[in-house]
Order: structure tokens, then sequence, then C-alpha cells
């Protein structure tokens, strides 16, 4: 029999979003009563009153991880980290073990709640949260994200080249390898998701400026397989002048760049890239720039900058989210 508990997740846009209840592997998330802390609210008012995230589990431990997949499928959705370094407080509610079949509004308030998470998406991060749950490589690959989020991640506002500067790459060395760290794990996001690019020596995937058609066949098909709309394209950030990465990845002819982004003016040289060559770039940036021994004559990661993190990134969240079935959801969601 299922225990309740409050994890302090309150959302106010739950009328945007599919209703509870939300089922993962070895719990049930749904909503508590209509929070009134600002007093009542009239049937016709276009208040919409917050609602707490209820979960229904065994115990408090798994409470808990299902609440640390919540927070971390909320950096997915956002994509980056901001002031959010931990779950909220856990809590059971009162009437656990006397009554496990329902609860009412006076028994649900058990506890002072020291914070709570008051923002958007949360009823989508349910979703995500239940969905990952049901397989390993899902929730690993989750929380990778979430990790390289923490090393190295920035807010659209930051990347964008109408709301800020170029920003140019670090002159501090803890900084470069923080960036390169977060590329490692972005990468071995994709690779939990098998959708890397599968080669070795005797078959290297790309050659002489050209793809082997044989790799990139069979990464097609597992692209597809899982999901991934392969004609759907990506953004590549590029700014700037050139770096000694963008100059030595044209020098070997992979840069395989499609039309300017409609934003691009100026400094801001962006641009759309097909998902299967942008698997390529960050599988390169991994294996030749920020992986290894650094200090053995590696001028390139000298030049890495917060764009080709963002870029690492970008792909990621874009694989992940198209694969779990909620890449679609989510800008239908924001186009309302």
């Amino acid at each position: 029999m299922y225990n309740k508990f409050h994890l302090n997740y309150i959302s106010n846009d739950y009328n945007f979003h599919k209703r509870p209840p939300f089922r993962g592997k070895y719990f049930i998330l749904n909503y508590g009563p209509p929070l009134q802390d600002g007093g009542p609210v009239l049937p016709n008012s276009s208040i919409v009153q917050e609602r707490e995230v209820i979960i229904e589990t065994k115990n408090i431990n798994n409470a808990i991880r299902a609440s640390k997949l919540i927070l971390a499928s909320l950096i997915l959705i956002d994509g980056y980290i901001s002031m959010i370094d931990e779950i909220p407080e856990v809590t059971p509610i009162l009437g656990n073990e006397e009554n496990k079949e329902n609860f009412s509004t006076e028994n649900f308030f058990m506890y002072d709640k020291i914070y709570s998470f008051s923002i958007e998406n949360i009823p989508l991060a349910c979703m995500i949260a239940c969905k990952t749950s049901f397989k390993k490589s899902y929730s690993y690959a989750l929380f990778k994200y979430q990790l390289g989020c923490f090393l190295h991640s920035n807010t659209i506002e930051d990347l964008s080249p109408r709301r800020s500067p170029y920003y140019k790459s670090s002159p501090f060395v803890d900084d470069k390898i923080r960036m390169g760290q977060a590329i490692i794990l972005f990468y071995s996001v994709i690779e939990e998701l098998g959708l890397e690019a599968r080669a070795s020596n005797q078959k290297q995937s790309f050659t002489k400026g050209k793809w082997n058609p044989e790799v990139k066949e069979e990464l097609e098909t597992r692209l597809k397989k899982s999901g991934i709309n392969i004609d759907d394209e990506s953004y590549w950030n590029l700014r700037s002048t050139p770096t000694k990465i963008e100059r030595n990845l044209k020098k070997q002819k992979k840069l395989s760049l499609l039309d300017k982004a409609q934003w691009a003016y100026g400094y801001a040289r962006d641009s759309k890239i097909k998902v299967i060559d942008a698997i390529l770039l960050t599988s390169w940036m991994r294996s030749c720039v920020v992986s290894h021994k650094l200090s053995k004559s590696n001028a390139l990661i000298n030049s890495i900058s917060i764009y080709d993190v963002a870029n690492a990134n970008h792909l990621t969240r874009r694989l992940l989210l198209e694969t779990l079935g909620y890449w679609d959801y989510f800008y239908k969601l924001h186009s309302r």
C-alpha cells in the first residue's frame, strides 16, 4: 500500500498540461487540493489557485528519488541552472499510517514548509520524471545532463546576440576544464541514449571530408528508431571571428552548415545544421579537444568558449526530450 508525501513543487500552470495522475515505475504523482493562502477565488475569476504535487509511494526514499527526477527534469526543460541546487523538502502527509486511502484539506498540511518551488512546467517535469523512472538509461542520461548543466550552462539571454554581448574565451584554465567536462557529460548523455556515432580505426565515421556512408546510415537508423526527426534541423552557435576550434573543423571539412539562423547578424554567425552533423561535431569536440591529456600540446582547449558548451548542451537536450517523447509537446506548449 502506498503512502502520501508532500514534494513541495507548486504549479499554477497545470491547466495548460495533461491531467494527472502521472504514473512512474514506483510512484504516482497527483495534485493536492488548491492552495488558498491568498483567500477564496470566485468561480469566474481569471486567477488560478496553485496546487502542490503529491506523491504516492511506499516510503520516503522512493519519494526523494522521484523528487530528484523532477528537479533534473525541470533543468532539462529550461536547458540551464539558475538558482535551483537541491530538491525541496519531502515530508509525509499526516495520516499515512491511520488513513492510507484518502486525505483531506484538514489533515493535508502537517509541517511548515521550509521552502518550495513554484515555477512553470512542473506538470511537464512530472511527466518526464515518470517516463525516465521506467528505464535506467533514461534516468542516467537525465542525471548526467543535470550534472553537465551544473558544471556549465547559460541562460537564453546570455546566448542571445540581441540581449547580451559576445563572450570571449576565458583566460582561466579552471574555466576551460570545467567547460570541457560539461561537454564530456553532454556527449555521455547521447551515448546513454544509444545515439552516438559508432566508428573505429577500421571503420571511421568521417574520411576525406565526407561521412562514411555505412556509419551514417546506421546512425540515422538508430535516430529514427528512437523517435528523432532527422529532417528537423538544429542550430550551431558561431560568434565573432573563427576560433582555432572552428578553423580546425573547417580544415577537416567537418563543419557542414546549412542556412544562417534568422537572428544571425554582425558577430553572430549562427547557422542551421543537420542533427547527424551536430552529433559528429560534438563527438569530435569530446574526443579531440576536451578529453585525454590536455597539457600535451592541445592548443585547441585554449579557444573553447561558452558557445561550444551551448552547442553540445542544446543538441543533447533536444535528443533527450525527443527520445522521451516530449520535444514536440514542449514546443506546442510554448507556442500557445
